[in-house]
């Protein structure tokens, strides 16, 4: 996992509280979640990555954007399971 060394940018931070807001009352909640994995991957400069949320119904985390990754990959983890041998697994179980 990217860690950061550096404290953000100001330009970034607004971008961040920008994306937040619009959130909040979005038309087009995917859109906006890509902005923020781009902003993510960049603040981290990671080559790719994912979002993930929690489905209590599922009780698993499950991708809702991505960027960069193979349709394979996003198929094996889709959804994550408590019991799933991954950083992701264990994320969720430590909350």
């Amino acid at each position: 996992m990217a860690k950061l060394t550096e404290p953000l940018e100001a330009e970034t931070e607004q971008q961040i509280d920008a994306v937040l807001k619009r959130l909040s009352n979005s038309n087009d909640v995917g859109a906006d979640l890509l902005r923020v994995l781009d902003i993510a991957i960049g603040i981290t400069g990671a080559d790719m990555g994912t979002l993930q949320r929690f489905d209590e119904r599922a009780d698993c985390l499950t991708i809702v954007a991505s960027r960069g990754l193979s349709s394979e990959a996003l198929s094996f983890f889709g959804a994550v399971r408590r019991d799933t041998n991954t950083s992701c697994a264990a994320a969720l179980m430590r909350r």
